[in-house]
């Protein structure tokens, strides 16, 4: 008894912690004080739930429709407007297939398999910044403002590769098990080059904070550098004055063109851990009949693609943070002139004002990572599936070399230049 109180010991100090953590009060007052920080994480987690179920009937349209033009066709038209409903009527259909489960699957890692690959999807957005909004302490744009965001984000993405392959063993169906073991065999390649490319933006941004490096691009650089009131802070202040909001000048990719190739390096890997062509290989329809999908149908396969399409927006969310500016508009100057409207009364709290500066932030990280998922249906539809060899070949013989050269040369450059311009 002594030994299992021992062992139970610490498990019993992690759960005090985490309640502790869960019943602390919201940091801005004015507008959350009557909820504390479990219910604020309750209620991200159903707004993200239904904005990835959104997502997915949207995307799936739009990819339909994407496809239908580049193939001089219409695509969905006949249920609902331009066709919108379509994916919707698609939906219910699948909610009423049978559940098929074949006799000589693992059945408890077959019924497995897709809730932890839409799991993995699902905890990406607990880091992924949706809009400014908060203080220091909480910004309440964004579920959990990690100060190792960018690691916790590259992890648990990392994380849906281990649903693929059990779902590929647990089927029982040698295709579905080529498609897993593709997959494993991918991951590996990309994985690597992925997260060199990342800390290509961690080492002139100092951080692994999300939110801190979205706040970086909104200010740019004047003749002195970083303006003092941001060092000192660490995030936006209205001692910034409305001219350093430098708009697409104050965008990573701008500030450090070393990171121009980075970004690309980084987007191909986002389309080898999505499965999109050209590194659709797991599924690899006109060879493995489905891949790892095989024997799925009805709930349980529209699982694995609702996953695809939340990693689709989650890990574009992420290179736009990373290299395009996060929340921060193209133009230069008008970012500035929303955050003093909002920001220069100084109170806690809600206000019109705030409103206007979260939403203007919100629709352009939406918009970018919108536009970066359609970039992926029109690769699709351009580009042929390439062998895995030849993912493997690029993956570590092209782009692993060549992110650790850039990582050096920007640590360098960083160290004894700061900017492109010296400044």
């Amino acid at each position: 008894m002594q030994g299992l109180d021992a062992m139970s010991y610490p498990l019993l100090i992690i759960a005090d912690r985490i309640a502790e953590a869960l019943n602390r009060p919201i940091s801005d007052p004015g507008l959350l004080n009557f909820i504390n920080y479990g219910e604020f994480l309750s209620i991200w987690m159903l707004s993200v739930l239904g904005f990835i179920s959104v997502l997915g009937l949207m995307a799936i349209w739009g990819e339909r429709k994407v496809s239908a033009y580049m193939q001089s066709r219409l695509g969905p038209m006949r249920v609902g407007p331009v066709g919108l409903l379509q994916t919707l009527a698609d939906g219910i259909k699948l909610l009423t297939k049978e559940d098929v489960t074949p006799t000589a699957a693992d059945r408890p890692l077959f019924v497995l398999a897709p809730m932890f690959v839409f799991a993995s999807a699902f905890v990406m957005f607990v880091v992924v910044p949706f809009f400014p909004w908060g203080d220091n302490t909480t910004p309440i744009g964004v579920p959990a403002a990690m100060e190792n965001g960018l690691f916790y984000v590259l992890s648990a993405g990392a994380v849906s590769v281990v649903g693929v392959v059990i779902a590929g063993w647990a089927s029982n169906n040698k295709w579905s098990l080529y498609g897993g073991m593709r997959e494993g065999a991918q991951m590996v390649s990309y994985e690597i080059p992925m997260g060199l490319a990342a800390l290509c933006v961690a080492v002139p941004c100092m951080s692994l904070n999300l939110v801190k490096i979205c706040d970086m691009q909104m200010v740019g650089y004047t003749f002195v550098g970083v303006p003092d009131a941001f060092e000192q802070a660490g995030r936006l202040t209205t001692n910034i004055e409305v001219a350093q909001f430098g708009g697409i000048l104050s965008w990573n990719i701008v500030k450090y063109p070393l990171l121009i190739p980075v970004a690309l390096m980084f987007y191909i890997g986002i389309l080898a851990h999505t499965k999109r062509a050209p590194f659709d290989l797991p599924e690899a329809e006109s060879e493995l009949i489905a891949g790892f999908l095989t024997e799925y149908s009805g709930m349980r396969w529209s699982l694995f693609f609702l996953a695809e399409y939340g990693e689709m927006y989650a890990m574009s969310a992420v290179c736009v943070v990373l290299f395009l500016g996060g929340w921060a508009s193209p133009i230069p100057i008008v970012d500035g002139l929303i955050f003093h409207w909002a920001y220069d009364g100084g109170a806690a709290g809600f206000s019109f004002g705030k409103l206007v500066y979260a939403l203007w932030g919100g629709c352009w990280m939406v918009f970018k990572g919108l536009f970066l998922i359609f970039v992926m249906m029109w690769l699709r539809w351009t580009l042929p599936r390439i062998r895995l060899d030849q993912v493997m070949y690029l993956c570590m013989k092209v782009l692993l070399p060549f992110t650790l050269v850039v990582l050096v040369l920007q640590t360098v450059w960083t160290l004894f230049f700061g900017n492109w311009f010296g400044l």
